[in-house]
């Protein structure tokens, strides 16, 4: 669809109170990437092969509209929101670390060796925004890829994930994030 058309059907008046452009296309993003990777993986038993130009098709898919570069590597230092003495990846290192990501975590099929993974995908934060958004959606197709059921994380955990994100990328121990990931299936 056009851009000129998508404004004229989705204009201010039409919008929820209070919700601007960029707040409805995140939602509406996110459930059509989401929507689309169960479609793949589940319903056409169509598994996602994991590669760099996937994940930033990812990146893309649940940043259009909001960004211009959605799906693009950054060329500047990104920072990790509130995580102190937490370094991501030198712009000019990303496409390598990006590389070395999915020869050695594409592939993980265990729930243990998911959370690892992400927490290592976080660490990396390739993208300047939407990070988080697109390592959770890797973990959902990692764990379909493999036929186990994707941790959820919502607002009953998601403290808990962001401090077992925060203790795995600062100390690189894995436990509580582990645990977490296992609990986040069991309970829902």
């Amino acid at each position: 669809m056009a851009k000129a058309d998508f404004d004229n059907i989705i204009d201010g008046k039409k919008l929820p109170k209070n919700m601007d452009r960029p707040t409805f296309l995140e939602g509406f993003n996110a459930f059509m990437t989401h929507k689309q990777l169960w479609q793949r993986i589940v319903e056409h038993s169509e598994p996602m092969p994991i590669t760099v130009e996937n994940i930033k098709t990812l990146h893309a898919d649940f940043m259009r509209g909001i960004y211009d570069n959605a799906g693009f590597f950054p060329t500047k230092i990104r920072v990790m929101g509130q995580l102190d003495g937490v370094q991501t990846t030198d712009p000019e290192d990303i496409d390598e670390e990006m590389h070395r990501w999915v020869y050695k975590e594409a592939k993980s099929a265990t729930l243990e060796a998911i959370a690892k993974a992400h927490a290592y995908f976080i660490l990396i934060h390739p993208f300047g925004d939407g990070n988080g958004r697109v390592g959770r959606a890797l973990v959902m197709a990692q764990c379909l890829n493999a036929r186990l059921m994707p941790p959820v994380f919502d607002g009953e955990n998601r403290a808990m994930y962001y401090a077992a994100m925060e203790h795995a990328m600062k100390h690189g121990r894995y436990a509580p994030l582990i645990r977490l990931f296992y609990q986040a299936v069991k309970s829902k």
